[in-house]
């Protein structure tokens, strides 16, 4: 710090945002949040709102454990450079080399796919996030499905031409790790980075496997109106890929022991004639920061945003937030920085899970970093407005935003989401059409690569629906023509502990006759669950013996 002077201010700056961030806590249904401010290499604050565990009545602080979601991605990407740095990988390896079974039927996208794109998404594949995880924040594709999913993703944008996230391509990280260093994911990065930066309070499940009911774990919760609704923690522990892209559980501490050695990792080489004399267990930090993706579909208040290895990275001012998904639920984002006059380069991340979300911020230029961690699935992403308000008092921003006002407007707006749904399917529905038989419809369908399925069956109450082998079923209702849609409003998904959706096509099934069937015969549901793939997917009807098979398997 420069000086005692310019700390007290911040520190004094930093206290007078405690009002507003219990506001946003309230406003946004979050239960608990905790929150860490590094300045020039020093911990300026750290504090914690709320309820960890609301009906214990215990407070979160800087060492409680929260799932950090897609702040997990950056610490990944460290540990891929670890083995650039070691020469066992370049950024520019070909993931058809390293991940054999990654075999995509585009071979422009098999054989030019390297690690640098899937690090930066620009793979340009199809998000396919209503099969990353679905029930109970379960992953929908077993382990040894994951690479055949992976490959079958249908292009939407050119490789290498802008950023669209993508958690399946992500994820082959994991095998790659695994491949090169000889050492799961999680021990690899246990060994060489957790314990090197005495991260104490972070962990995977191979290799600190922390129970559920540690000391000072975040409870997970769902905003449920004025009273947070408690979910089980999400399971990504099943799957060292997911664990990779989402899984990792730390702290504010710990957090900023792991950005304060990035940052200095970044400014040594800078420094460093050589490698070798760079003292930092990270390695290839100005890699991790160069700008590799432009984020061009964002709104023009986001500036010139780029992504690096991890990171959304802009010149301020400039609106921030472009991944928390809070642009979607108001008029207009604020241009964080407006009026200094010297407005640095800033690195952010946001990322949320089955009931926990999170916000970082770092600016190189004065080795700062902003951690929010918070453990609710919220109506709105809290953690990214209270870091952004975070980050105003750490710029001493002349005219700070209003973000009390901006957490209103978000939560009004998502009241509404599954209102205008239901608006658009009235309008869109043809009145008046009929259906066939309903037996017509009965079967199972499979997607291209036989990884998820959906299952149609019959009743005295009419059509329902199985979503990959699901002990939940969900009745169907004629929509039009061949066409049948589900229901599910926001309790729904609460009971069920999955993230809302409020595309409405997601909820419409349209079956189709066979290509190869009889006439009349219904042999494809093309379902939509993705609005960036307007065509769908289609799902193809088993065979009779396919079905046997398939019984025979199960009983075996």
């Amino acid at each position: 710090m420069a000086n005692v002077s310019e700390r007290d201010s911040l520190a004094e700056r930093l206290e007078g945002l405690a009002p507003a961030i219990e506001e946003i806590r309230n406003i946004s249904g979050t239960a608990g949040v905790s929150i860490g401010v590094l300045h020039q290499q020093e911990v300026v604050t750290t504090a914690g709102f709320g309820y960890r565990d609301i009906q214990a009545r215990e407070e979160p602080n800087e060492d409680t454990l929260y799932y950090i979601a897609a702040l997990t991605q950056s610490i990944t990407a460290s540990g891929i450079a670890l083995l650039v740095e070691d020469g066992k990988l370049h950024w520019d390896s070909a993931i058809s080399n390293l991940v054999p079974n990654f075999q995509h039927q585009s071979p422009l996208i098999h054989h030019n796919t390297t690690i640098g794109d899937i690090l930066s998404h620009r793979t340009g594949l199809e998000r396919k996030v209503s099969l990353w995880m679905g029930e109970h924040s379960l992953p929908q594709v077993t382990r040894n499905k994951f690479t055949k999913t992976a490959a079958y993703l249908e292009p939407v944008h050119q490789l290498g031409s802008e950023f669209l996230e993508n958690n399946w391509t992500y994820g082959l990280t994991a095998q790659i790790i695994k491949q090169q260093s000889g050492q799961d994911f999680s021990e690899f990065v246990e060994q060489n980075i957790f314990k090197p930066l005495n991260m104490e309070r972070t962990g995977l499940a191979g290799s600190r496997p922390f129970p559920l009911d540690v000391d000072n774990f975040a409870e997970a919760y769902m905003c449920n109106g004025d009273t947070p609704y408690r979910l089980h923690k999400p399971p990504v522990e099943t799957s060292p890929e997911h664990e990779a892209t989402v899984g990792i559980k730390s702290s504010v501490n710990d957090l900023i022991k792991y950005y304060i050695a990035l940052l200095n990792a970044a400014k040594e080489e800078v420094s460093s004639s050589g490698r070798h004399e760079q003292s930092s267990p990270l390695k290839q930090a100005r890699e991790l920061f160069r700008p590799h993706t432009p984020m061009e579909r964002l709104l023009p208040s986001f500036g010139k945003t780029e992504y690096t290895l991890g990171w959304a990275q802009v010149i301020l001012p400039s609106a921030l937030g472009a991944l928390s998904g809070n642009a979607e639920l108001v008029a207009k984002m604020p241009r964080i920085g407006e009026g200094l006059t010297n407005a640095p380069l800033v690195l952010y991340q946001s990322g949320s899970l089955g009931g926990y979300q999170s916000s970082a911020i770092l600016i190189p230029d004065t080795s700062s970093a902003i951690v929010v961690l918070s453990n609710t699935l919220a109506n709105q992403h809290a953690a990214d407005w209270i870091a952004q308000a975070v980050l105003e008092a750490l710029l001493d921003v002349p005219h700070p935003t209003n973000f009390v006002a901006l957490a209103r407007e978000a939560a009004a707006e998502n009241a509404m989401l599954f209102s205008y749904m239901r608006q658009v399917m009235v309008a869109e529905r043809v009145f008046g059409t009929t259906c066939r038989s309903l037996d017509t419809y009965v079967g199972i369908y499979d997607n291209a690569v036989k990884t998820f399925r959906l299952e149609v069956s019959s009743g005295e109450a009419g059509l329902r629906i199985s979503f990959n082998s699901s002990r939940d079923w969900y009745k169907l209702k004629h929509y039009h023509y061949d066409t049948f849609s589900f229901e599910m409003n926001y309790l729904d998904f609460l009971k069920k502990e999955m993230r809302p959706v409020t595309y409405w096509r997601y909820f419409l099934l349209e079956f189709r006759e066979g290509i190869e069937g009889a006439d009349g015969t219904i042999g494809i549901i093309v379902w939509r669950p993705d609005r960036m793939v307007e065509k769908g997917e289609a799902f193809v009807k088993r065979t009779a013996a396919e079905g046997v098979v398939e019984a025979s398997r199960a009983v075996s």
